[in-house]
């Protein structure tokens, strides 16, 4: 995958902290940035999964009678049957 070049300004503590984690873990200031970058996105999109799962599942509750109901009613009495305890 291309790289695109972005600049950062960081407060001199930050960068300090940073290039002794770099130093540490005898990687790149520029990895270690890329990584916690990738961490940050996947984290903040995986939040926004799980808000629209949630406002997904509140707008359904209202009809899950309803689907309990089309499905039978027996379905809880099997899962608990088939479980192993």
């Amino acid at each position: 995958m291309a790289l695109k070049d972005i600049h950062v300004s960081l407060q001199e503590d930050t960068f300090e902290r940073l290039g002794h984690l770099a130093e540490t873990l005898e990687v790149s200031r520029n990895f270690l940035i890329r990584e916690a970058v990738e961490d940050y996105l996947r984290r903040k999109e995986r939040e926004q999964l799980e808000r629209e799962l949630d406002d997904y599942v509140r707008q359904m509750a209202p009809h899950s009678t309803e689907f309990v109901e089309e499905t039978g009613s027996d379905v809880d009495q099997m899962l608990l049957e088939n479980a192993e305890w």
